[in-house]
């Protein structure tokens, strides 16, 4: 073993001699060199023309897919976006900060303290319920669960569905809360913003004698 490293140790060396030595191993060093070069410029003048790879924001994990939910019936009176008759389909919170999320069983008298009724509709409509993580505001949020709200490919101004996100005051800070309400037919409601607490009640109608 020790001779066959040695005879490698003497080849490499007799290489050297031949690239550093004569005209003809200098040709060919100079040639690797360029040779390496042009590979490394190449690579790089690829990297620059290269498209960048698309990073996906949609977490597989949440996605909803509203496609297998029920829609909502025209001649509903008792929940209504901008006047359109509507079922609730999802509620989804999120904290925004570093405030603790509340327990399911506070969810109701939540949606309540932003439309009086408005709790009502989690034993009525059977939503479907998430909650996600620390968000940093209601535009951002809002934009990243329409993402995640999926009805066979199609943008939501598309299907009968549409989100409205706000906020509401909690004691240890503001909770954010998306509902994704259905229609009975396509509506180009889409993504609905509530900057403020009070547009909760211009937003959604409830009608606690409707039907």
């Amino acid at each position: 073993m020790q001779q066959v490293i040695q005879r490698l140790i003497g080849a490499l060396q007799r290489s050297f001699d031949l690239l550093l030595n004569t005209p003809t191993g200098r040709l060919v060093g100079v040639g690797l060199l360029v040779l390496v070069v042009v590979a490394l410029l190449t690579r790089r003048v690829v990297r620059l023309f290269q498209k960048p790879r698309e990073v996906s924001l949609v977490d597989p994990l949440r996605v909803v897919d509203l496609s297998a939910e029920p829609l909502g019936a025209i001649s509903r009176a008792d929940l209504k976006v901008h006047n359109l008759p509507v079922r609730l389909g999802v509620v989804v919170l999120a904290p925004l900060g570093r405030i603790e999320l509340p327990d399911e069983d506070e969810f109701s008298s939540i949606l309540d303290g932003l439309v009086p009724g408005l709790g009502g509709f989690i034993a009525i409509d059977k939503p479907i319920i998430r909650t996600w993580s620390n968000q940093v505001s209601v535009g951002g949020f809002a934009n990243n669960l329409a993402l995640h709200m999926q009805v066979e490919n199609h943008d939501l101004t598309e299907t009968p569905w549409c989100l409205v996100a706000g906020k509401t005051k909690r004691p240890d800070g503001l909770l954010l809360v998306t509902l994704v309400l259905a229609a009975a037919t396509p509506n180009r409601l889409g993504v609905i913003r509530l900057e403020d607490e009070s547009q909760w009640m211009q937003a959604i109608q409830v009608s606690l004698s409707g039907s």
